[in-house]
């Protein structure tokens, strides 16, 4: 995908080359059951919505509700990033996507994933570690780029949202 914008934003990081680690049965289950609803009506948060609570901490979401669609791309997002490094561009084009989620390769389709990844984009999440006193705020995607002749995608995921989750089988705050 031959983006400038992208390419220069990207360029302009020094990351650290990391790959994603699995993440810890506690910290996805909290997550996907208080994020990816199985309501099919996408509830509109306009404000910080307490979605869950546990005696370490507390999870907050803005935004249009995710489902399980959602979820299903945020997964095979996830899929293709685990190949990359944190902080670069997850790259795909919506062909192979829709492909991979097993989905129709049509118009309709290609709608969708731009739909569902911009609601990705827009979700704010707040997690709040009450022990430590510490909230870290942020959405499961940065950026998106998109071209819309050849259907590539650039996605930049929020790196510092996967660091929260660490091998220790719970949500940490980050470093």
């Amino acid at each position: 995908m031959n983006c400038p914008c992208a390419s220069n934003w990207l360029t302009s990081e020094n990351q650290e080359n990391k790959q994603f680690t699995f993440w810890s049965v506690a910290a996805r289950s909290l997550l996907r059951n208080s994020l990816f609803t199985v309501s099919e009506v996408r509830e509109a948060l306009p404000k910080r919505m307490l979605i869950a609570s546990t005696v370490d901490i507390d999870l907050r979401f803005m935004g249009v509700r995710f489902n399980q669609s959602d979820l299903d791309v945020w997964e095979m997002i996830l899929h293709f990033a685990r190949l990359q490094s944190l902080g670069h561009k997850v790259q795909f084009s919506a062909h192979s996507f829709l492909k991979a989620l097993g989905r129709n390769i049509d118009t309709e389709q290609f709608e969708q994933l731009k739909e569902e990844t911009a609601r990705l984009l827009g979700g704010t999440i707040e997690i709040t570690w009450k022990n430590e006193k510490k909230t870290f705020i942020g959405g499961l995607i940065e950026k998106i780029y998109r071209d819309d002749e050849t259907q590539e995608y650039i996605l930049i995921l929020n790196e510092k949202f996967v660091h929260l989750f660490n091998s220790s089988h719970a949500l940490s705050y980050p470093d």
